[in-house]
């Protein structure tokens, strides 16, 4: 209440006092008005009592008592040093029944608080999630803990999932979904039959010419094998066989497949050949129509692929300036123990390559190197 308000509002004065013996235990208090008019009321309580309970049930009824009189300004009195403390901050509630009588009689504490200083009461729902006892549970068992507690409102649910989805530490220890979040794009070839196969077999005992291993090319369509002796598998004697064997002799494949060997060996047999990048069709002439409808057969499985695959794709898009965490079992930034975090970050989105791909860096502007697919990532909340 405004201070001139209260200035003109009369002033009440409540007296309080409470005793205990061994034969009982009571209270009495005296509410006096501005004009000097006393209203006395006494109490006996049928339980036993202390006397500083005693005192503080006094305080209790006085107060209900100044409600019904539609008291607005307020002093009270007591000899207590005990109850006059509490309600003034000086002293500490100890013991579990003053801690209850202490909370019945300064209940609106926090409410003169915010109306005099704009200072919010602790939230209920951030005391049961952070605090020493909070075990970062979900949105409903939050709820159901602050109902609990005495608290109810109508949006706590919503107020409770907004403070889980913003709490770092579970967005960190969210479970990784396995779900795919991006349609897929399958691949078709113009062409799919117009590839040669090609492998190395041996070594052998070696022949005249020192020769002990032997190149194999083979077109998937016709099955025509093309085969020569090599004394070693270099990527000389490799591409010198493709030239002459296949591409003089055949045209330039549409593909080159070699067989499974390491990345680095893999990137030299498909460097471009004769200066001619290896992207044409061999020109076979024979089962036209056979390949047109086998192209077509595959070209009606992978629709139906994509139909089925697509069903279960949970969509997750972001933008630029987003904020994501990064999955930890890929980056491999924090621990990889069971109760190490399943996402580390977080990292602003700085461009969006092809859709799912991103470049992003770390909160200090220091770009990631190279983009990240979106099955990596989370959006991350503040």
């Amino acid at each position: 209440m405004p201070t001139q308000i209260l200035e003109k509002t009369p002033l009440w004065t409540l007296y309080i006092d409470g005793a205990s013996s061994n034969k009982g235990s009571g209270a009495g208090l005296i509410l006096t008005d501005s004009d000097g008019e006393e209203i006395t009321y006494a109490l006996r309580f049928e339980f036993p009592a202390s006397n500083n309970e005693a005192k503080y049930k006094a305080l209790i009824a006085g107060l209900e008592l100044a409600i019904k009189m539609e008291v607005h300004h307020m002093q009270v009195l007591s000899d207590s040093l005990l109850v006059t403390n509490h309600m003034k901050g000086s002293y500490e509630a100890r013991e579990e029944s003053m801690k209850r009588y202490l909370a019945k009689v300064t209940w609106m504490n926090p409410i003169v608080k915010y109306l005099k200083d704009g200072q919010l009461p602790d939230d209920p729902i951030d005391e049961v999630h952070f605090r020493s006892c909070g075990a970062h549970a979900g949105a409903r068992d939050i709820a159901q803990k602050v109902v609990q507690l005495g608290y109810y409102w109508p949006t706590m649910y919503q107020d409770a999932t907004h403070v889980v989805s913003t709490c770092r530490t579970c967005q960190e220890h969210t479970p990784i979904l396995r779900k795919p979040q991006y349609d897929m794009t399958s691949i078709y070839s113009s062409w799919p039959f117009y590839q040669w196969g090609i492998g190395i077999v041996g070594p052998f005992p070696e022949a005249p010419g020192r020769v002990k291993f032997l190149v194999v090319a083979i077109d998937y369509f016709t099955k025509w094998v093309e085969a020569a002796p090599l004394a070693t598998t270099t990527m000389t004697n490799i591409l010198k066989f493709v030239w002459t064997n296949i591409v003089c002799r055949f045209g330039i494949s549409g593909i080159i497949n070699p067989p499974p060997r390491t990345q680095n060996e893999i990137r030299k047999v498909k460097r471009p050949v004769g200066g001619r990048i290896v992207k044409c069709a061999m020109g076979i002439r024979h089962g036209s129509k056979s390949r047109e409808l086998t192209a077509l057969r595959e070209a009606k499985y992978k629709h139906q692929m994509e139909q089925y695959y697509n069903q279960k794709v949970r969509h997750r898009h972001l933008k630029v300036e987003d904020y994501v965490l990064r999955k930890n079992e890929s980056s491999r930034q924090e621990g990889q123990k069971k109760l190490d975090p399943n996402w580390e970050g977080p990292y602003q989105v700085l461009e969006a390559k092809h859709p799912g791909t991103y470049i992003f860096a770390d909160m200090h502007g220091k770009p990631i190197p190279r983009t990240w697919h979106a099955s990596n990532l989370r959006k991350f909340y503040f």
